[in-house]
């Protein structure tokens, strides 16, 4: 029974890193109007995995981490499969816990890197936007329209506020609306100060008014915000490092003591009561890590 889980899962992975390479190589091109529209791994499939399947997409195209979706959902579907029967024939490994060490090393792993990724990235970006509301301010008071502004942007500005604003030129190009196309970069980003930018465009083109005064004084508001994030976060630097040691101390001392003095657990597995104290004081541990965490991350 377990060699069949584990050759289940194996045919699962093989399975999806096939699908994979069927996306990423279509098998025909049809001149059609749909053709046209950039393929992604939500077609074909059911709502419920659509959505997974953008929300995924979604992730690996804000990372920038210059790889497509289907070539990172390649990656992880084999070494999935590999490290999976790695520790099983290998290291003669029980097959959960091959199971397991295939999904952290093959799906966790590649999602908490993107999601790195992806933190940096948008941090970065937030950096950069008051420099790009300068030059779109400067574009609208010698004249020229908002697409131009966001193309001198684009041009002009390193990644990855750069290829953002290329991404909304071309949506316009397209003949997309200025702010479908601008409302679509907020809802990919969901950055806090995006959403400020695409907000004051839309009302100012419902109720008028000078646009160039509006995005100049969202752009200092911005550098304000920026600046006190910095000192908040230099305030609460040691705060941080002491949650952070408080944090790690208790799986320390554990693991050392179970280095030195493994007998003293030889009773745990035994005893019931000891089984619901240890659970009981990890229960209490993660709930403690989360405080301090929430204590500690002030949100500006």
């Amino acid at each position: 029974m377990p060699i069949i889980i584990v050759y289940v899962v194996v045919v699962l992975a093989i399975f999806t890193l096939l699908q994979a390479i069927l996306l990423a190589f279509p098998a025909s091109q049809k001149g059609d109007a749909v053709s046209l529209r950039r393929k992604t791994l939500a077609d074909g499939v059911g709502p419920w995995l659509g959505e997974l399947a953008h929300d995924f997409e979604n992730l690996v195209l804000i990372s920038g981490s210059g790889w497509s979706p289907t070539v990172w959902l390649c990656a992880m579907a084999g070494t999935t499969a590999f490290v999976m029967l790695l520790v099983y024939f290998l290291l003669a490994a029980a097959p959960l816990l091959a199971l397991l060490a295939g999904i952290v090393a093959g799906v966790l792993l590649p999602l908490l890197v993107l999601t790195m990724l992806r933190r940096r990235r948008l941090a970065k970006l937030a950096l950069q936007l008051p420099d790009a509301l300068d030059m779109l301010v400067r574009s609208l008071r010698v004249g020229h329209p908002i697409p131009i502004g966001i193309e001198g942007v684009a041009n002009e500005m390193p990644n990855p506020i750069g290829g953002e604003f290329r991404r909304v030129f071309d949506s316009m190009a397209y003949g997309l609306d200025l702010k479908d196309a601008l409302e679509h970069m907020s809802d990919r980003l969901r950055v806090p100060e995006v959403r400020y930018m695409v907000a004051a465009i839309r009302i100012q083109y419902a109720t008028g008014g000078n646009l160039a005064d509006v995005l100049a004084s969202l752009a200092e508001v911005m550098r304000e915000r920026v600046r006190l994030k910095a000192k908040v976060r230099a305030i609460t630097a040691e705060t941080r490092l002491s949650g952070n040691i408080m944090s790690v101390m208790p799986f320390v001392l554990v693991g050392g003591m179970f280095w030195l003095r493994p007998e003293l657990y030889e009773d745990v597995p035994k005893s019931v009561a000891l089984q619901i104290i240890m659970g009981a004081a990890a229960a209490l541990l993660a709930i403690g890590i989360v405080l301090m965490r929430r204590i500690v991350n002030i949100r500006v």
